[in-house]
């Protein structure tokens, strides 16, 4: 398989702006999770990420950045990446009732399936089956 790998034209001199400039705080962070995050996405593979983050990291300190903030922004645009994210519910869930005839075992399979989901669909009241918070 093709690796990626980053040239490093003649012409940087690696310079950005220096830690200690008159900028917000949140300009450099932006600055340092931008280029991690251009990093990681060109990189094909651990070994090229990490010596261009190597590369980075040395440029950055010339720049007088200090090595905790330049730590902790690359360790942000890793957690977005490797930490799984719970999904934001906005709308409450929809109650949907299902109303299906008994069909023998099958019904009683579909039963026990649907108490494992944990999903609320009464199979009819008048068969008098009841479930933790459910009718079948």
């Amino acid at each position: 398989l093709g690796k990626t790998f980053t040239k490093i034209k003649p012409t940087d001199k690696g310079l950005f702006y220096n830690y200690n400039s008159f900028i917000p705080d949140k300009f450099k962070q932006n600055l340092i999770c931008s280029l991690a995050f251009r990093i990681y996405k060109i990189a094909s593979n651990y070994n090229i990420f990490h010596d261009n983050i190597k590369r980075l990291s040395s440029k950055l300190h010339m720049n007088g950045f200090p090595k905790r903030v330049v730590d902790e922004c690359i360790g942000r645009v890793l957690d977005n990446f490797y930490t799984p994210k719970a999904p934001l519910i906005t709308v409450p869930r929809q109650e949907i009732i299902m109303v299906m005839p008994y069909l023998g075992r099958m019904s009683i399979v579909l039963k026990r399936n649907i108490l494992k989901r944990n999903i609320m669909c009464p199979l009819g009241a008048h068969y008098g089956i009841r479930g933790p918070g459910m009718w079948f």
